[in-house]
């Protein structure tokens, strides 16, 4: 079982804040979270010492026209990449792209036919 443990770390959690917190995760999975003095580390879990970073669930972005230079309406691959990859960079873990304001036309084109290279 692949398992490691951040250490003294400030945790946002939707319910509280966590300072000195700890996240134990096991085989790519969140297994526990909380103050020091709240979570068992278990017996062979690697600690990583973070020096009191925030730890903190990825963001969702609901409103986005573009990043990184590229733009939605670019209609291209590398275009919604490198958005993607922008935003992910910044702690994005989902986005929801959104055209401009442009002629319905026009849009339903960069929304329907985009380059795909599969």
């Amino acid at each position: 079982m692949r398992c490691f443990a951040l250490v003294n770390s400030f945790i946002v959690t939707p319910f509280r804040l966590i300072r000195g917190g700890v996240v134990v995760v096991c085989n790519g999975r969140i297994f526990d979270v909380g103050g020091a003095d709240e979570v068992s580390i278990p017996e062979g879990c690697e600690r990583i010492d973070v020096g009191g970073s925030i730890v903190a669930p990825g963001f969702i972005d609901i409103h986005l026209h573009g990043g990184g230079g590229a733009d939605t309406m670019d209609s291209s691959h590398d275009a919604i990449n490198t958005i993607s990859l922008t935003h992910a960079s910044g702690g994005s873990t989902a986005i929801l792209p959104s055209t401009v304001s442009a002629p319905l036309e026009l849009s339903l084109i960069h929304i329907s036919e985009p380059t795909r290279p599969y």
